[in-house]
């Protein structure tokens, strides 16, 4: 009870809860939280709390990242802003941004930062740490659907040499990486094309020979 109590409110940093006469320490309810460190440029770090929530509270006003600096909590960002909230195993984790490392760039209500380049840059590493972390979260997920795409195709596969094998795999896993709203009916898609392309030697050669002409060389 003490852990889901703390797990809901554990984004307001201003908010303190006592239970049974004991106030509880939301950082450090060990069993839902994991802490990430964000490397920043100049040798600086920015400590994320990742946070899995409880299932009753798994919607979608509770997720996303909050960002704090201090004790005051500046702005939520929505999952939809950063990666697909629909995403199941996406949707069980908040994250808390310890954001000390702008408290100078907060505009003048405290309810965002401001719009420069230095803070584009730190939010944008930020948030690629951030996704980084769903990328291990989703992980699993991934390889469930890698064997799947790769069994329904498995008839072609066979027909490549092992290292193109090994080349539709690492295709695979570079596009949930790169594009991780993908949706699979997608990804069997493109899959299934990148498949047919190295089946034979003279398409994939093709292609490569056309992605090294210039704008006036592909005009008819």
């Amino acid at each position: 009870m003490k852990k889901e109590i703390g797990s809901i409110f554990l984004t307001d940093p201003e908010f303190n809860i006592y239970f049974n006469n004991e106030k509880i320490k939301l950082l450090d309810l060990d069993n839902n939280i994991e802490t990430i460190e964000c490397d920043i440029s100049n040798d600086k770090k920015v400590e994320i709390v990742k946070l899995e929530s409880p299932k009753k509270t798994r919607t979608t006003q509770f997720h996303g990242v909050t960002w704090i600096s201090g004790k005051k909590r500046i702005k939520n960002t929505a999952w939809k802003d950063i990666l697909d909230g629909r995403i199941p195993k996406a949707k069980k984790y908040s994250f808390i941004v310890k954001a000390d490392i702008l408290k100078d760039e907060l505009n003048d209500n405290n309810t965002d930062f401001k719009k420069n380049k230095k803070v584009e840059t730190i939010v944008n590493t930020i948030n690629k740490c951030i996704i980084e972390s769903t990328h291990n979260i989703l992980k699993d997920e991934r390889s469930i659907t890698k064997k799947q795409i790769a069994t329904k195709h498995i008839k072609d596969i066979k027909q490549l040499s092992n290292l193109k094998k090994d080349y539709v795999g690492s295709f695979i896993t570079k596009v949930q990486k790169k594009c991780p709203t993908i949706k699979e009916p997608d990804l069997e898609a493109t899959t299934k094309i990148f498949i047919d392309m190295n089946k034979t030697k003279t398409g994939y050669d093709l292609l490569h020979r056309i992605a090294k002409l210039g704008p006036e060389e592909l005009m008819i």
